[in-house]
């Protein structure tokens, strides 16, 4: 079953926050933006994904435990939920900050309502006609090059599959089609 739950809340924070908090939370677990990156758990795959956090503008990371938030005093949660509006958080439903508290007060409707919301809609995979004959030979790699997400994750993805691949990409061409992807033979071999 899908869930949003999380080990950890997360509370993304703004260097003008932090400074201005600074004495409200000198006892709380802090991480700045790259040592939250580094951290095996607190930046588990499940967790990035939950918070999305490659769409927050943030310079650290409040780590805490279940029910802090809701035990902070109420201008103090206050303050924490209108930052995490404004650096775009997306464990927010409604008007509300997604903790693990609130998670599991949430009614099951809500909660698959939030996570339908997250989902990425679905991509045509199909490949178009008007592609160059040469192309046709690697329809494994065109079904990835015309579904990957942006130019980062389709290099990695030929990374992942081992293969030395030299890609020439215009802007967001994955997304709009009109980029012009290069598969070229390396020293004469075929890396695909």
């Amino acid at each position: 079953m899908r869930t949003l739950e999380q080990d950890y809340d997360l509370f993304f924070i703004r260097q003008d926050f932090y400074d201005q908090h600074l004495q409200d939370f000198k006892e709380e677990l802090i991480l700045p933006k790259l040592d939250y990156y580094q951290h095996p758990v607190y930046s588990s795959i499940h967790a990035i994904s939950s918070y999305q956090t490659w769409k927050i503008t943030f310079d650290y990371v409040i780590v805490q435990q279940a029910c802090w938030y809701e035990n902070l005093p109420q201008n103090l949660q206050y303050d924490l939920l209108n930052e995490q509006r404004r650096n775009h958080n997306a464990m927010m439903y409604k008007d509300n900050l997604v903790t693990i508290n609130f998670w599991h007060r949430m009614p099951k409707s809500w909660q698959d309502e939030m996570i339908e919301g997250l989902d990425d809609s679905f991509s045509d995979v199909r490949i178009p006609d008007n592609i160059p004959e040469r192309m046709k030979e690697y329809p494994n790699l065109l079904f990835i090059a015309l579904n990957m997400v942006n130019d980062l994750s389709l290099i990695i993805c030929f990374l992942w599959l081992k293969r030395t691949v030299i890609i020439y990409l215009t802007t967001k061409p994955i997304l709009n089609l009109k980029g012009i992807i290069y598969l070229r033979k390396i020293n004469g071999k075929r890396n695909f």
